[in-house]
């Protein structure tokens, strides 16, 4: 906005200083009248000379503000996933305890890799949408299990419910 008011003012004050000179610069080459006007501009703005470094400081001060504020990245909603838990299973065969990680993925914000899920120490992906997590129908092939399910976090519980599927059997 600063720059603009100046280039405005330069303008401004050209066009002022070619309006006051237009009788004497009749007959001259349009090149010479604005060479004229320039070295006026110029010898006019001489004692302006010492704000040169105060303007590149205060264009500085706003470009560093307007970066700094406007331009910050929220984290993603998967960094609250992101952790190792302790879990306790309880499904129509019984109870099993394990852990499981979940750790971010490089194919987007919204999705996470989730190690050993029903002890079956393979790996799923997850997709985050703020506090619910979604494991989408998929093949666990090291494990050969299906799991499709679903959860979600509060402060540092997450509660899932899932389905698996392999060997015959769905529990």
């Amino acid at each position: 906005m600063v720059l603009l008011m100046n280039v405005h003012l330069l303008a401004s004050e050209m066009i002022k200083l070619f309006e006051k000179n237009t009788i004497k610069m009749q007959g001259f080459p349009l090149n010479v009248c604005f060479f004229y006007l320039c070295k006026k501009f110029i010898t006019m703005r001489k004692s302006n000379f010492k704000l040169i470094p105060n303007l590149f400081l205060a264009l500085a001060l706003i470009f560093t503000i307007s970066s700094t504020v406007g331009c910050k990245k929220d984290d993603p909603d998967r960094d609250k996933f992101l952790a190792t838990y302790s879990v306790i299973e309880t499904c129509g065969s019984g109870t099993d305890s394990y852990n499981i990680t979940i750790s971010e993925s490089s194919t987007g914000d919204e999705n996470v890799i989730i190690s050993n899920l029903y002890n079956a120490s393979g790996t799923l992906n997850g997709t985050v949408s703020g506090d619910d997590l979604t494991v989408a129908n998929q093949l666990d092939t090291s494990s050969g299990y299906s799991f499709d399910g679903s959860g979600s976090i509060s402060g540092e519980t997450l509660t899932m419910t899932f389905t698996v599927a392999g060997d015959g059997a769905v529990d």
